[in-house]
């Protein structure tokens, strides 16, 4: 069994299940990822060399049940639900609600929606794969920082057992320009090489390897140095620097996340 209780309802994507009058009847999830063991063959050795163990996917079940006296609006129920899950859509956020804090999952169906219900309901077992697997917590941490050189912004990350992606909003000084920003935590650093000025904003997500300037590509002016994740911690400092000392407006924003 997993983080939740069972009984209770989920949301896909912020829908949820009472929409299609679905009922959570049970669930399960490994607490522990599957494991995936990396090999390699190396010519003129017996057997294989370890190149180490990485988490791989997580498999969610739900035991679920759809009811509905008219059985036309049942297949309709069933139709939203199937439409609502379709895995050519991309991944989709699954939530269940009865938790207090509530963790979302990214994952994919894979295993078919019945088309075919017998009277008033429809029972089925729906099998979800996250790539991945890690719980993200609901509620994202949104910090408002006056980057400077010397005013380092110091935040939490404790609600998660693991590192987790930010991502950076900035808005460049009100004179001058802000140039070659050098953003450092957990003893790595995300670079940018080119400016800022008051009339610009840029994006930095560190989970997708994104820089947007102005809503535009911009990843050639990254440093080339990383796109770090934020450590677990209560007091996680996170510091700026640029060469005119102009520093910027940052929002950080982040959800935190077990594996």
């Amino acid at each position: 069994m997993g983080l939740f209780p069972a009984g209770g309802g989920f949301t896909i994507d912020g829908t949820h299940s009472d929409t299609w009058q679905m009922y959570l009847l049970d669930w399960t999830v490994a607490v522990i990822p599957s494991l995936r063991l990396n090999l390699v063959s190396v010519p003129g050795r017996v057997g294989k060399k370890s190149a180490g163990t990485e988490i791989d996917s997580r498999i969610v079940h739900l035991a679920l049940s759809c009811v509905n006296p008219d059985r036309a609006a049942l297949m309709a129920n069933l139709r939203a639900f199937a439409a609502a899950v379709d895995p050519r859509s991309g991944p989709h956020n699954l939530c269940l609600t009865d938790d207090d804090p509530n963790y979302f999952i990214w994952v994919v169906p894979n295993s078919e929606v019945p088309t075919s219900p017998k009277l008033i309901k429809a029972d089925m077992d729906v099998v979800f794969e996250a790539c991945d697997p890690h719980w993200y917590y609901v509620t994202p941490r949104s910090y408002s920082w006056a980057a400077s050189n010397a005013t380092p912004l110091v935040v939490s990350n404790s609600n998660g057992n693991t590192s987790t992606p930010l991502h950076f909003h900035l808005v460049g000084p009100p004179v001058g320009v802000a140039a070659s920003i050098t953003i450092g935590y957990g003893g790595s650093t995300v670079t940018y090489t080119g400016g800022l000025t008051g009339a610009d904003y840029m994006d930095i997500d560190t989970g997708n390897y994104t820089i947007t300037k102005n809503g535009i590509n911009d990843i050639a002016h990254w440093g080339g140095d990383d796109f770090p994740l934020l450590p677990p911690g209560v007091a996680v400092p996170i510091t700026w620097y640029d060469t005119s000392n102009l520093g910027a407006t940052v929002t950080v924003t982040y959800n935190e996340r077990s594996i």
